[in-house]
């Protein structure tokens, strides 16, 4: 594998974990067991708890923004009327919510805790 499609795995292995566990059940260990990595594979690519989490915050937030700007661009070639762009882009919203509770309950989990954390805070907006 890949180390960029190997941190990728870990990442999302991570949001799962969040989504279906909270962020207490983030810990190297049961991430490399879920993943399918070895323990000294997520030690490499990150350093502590915090660093995956961060690292995971971001992964998260980069491919929410991937995913609503492919949408917007999506509507935006079929919806001319706010109304209907509005009712579309809601409607697509609730569908994700269904089909990737998981995910969606991790990217919760971690907002919550980037406002509790002033470094997570700064990922968060971004």
């Amino acid at each position: 594998m890949r180390m960029a499609s190997r941190v990728a795995h870990i990442l999302e292995t991570t949001l799962h974990l969040v989504g279906s566990h909270g962020l207490e059940a983030v810990t190297h260990r049961r991430v490399a067991k879920a993943a399918g990595v070895s323990l000294g594979a997520i030690s490499h690519h990150f350093s502590s708890r915090d660093a995956l989490l961060r690292a995971t915050l971001a992964h998260a937030a980069d491919r929410e923004v991937r995913r609503l700007n492919r949408l917007a661009l999506d509507l935006q070639t079929r919806l001319f009327d706010t109304t209907a762009w509005i009712e579309a882009m809601s409607a697509a919203l609730a569908r994700d919510l269904q089909r990737e509770r998981t995910y969606r309950l991790a990217q919760y989990e971690l907002l919550l805790a980037s406002a509790r954390d002033p470094d997570l805070r700064a990922l968060a907006r971004a």
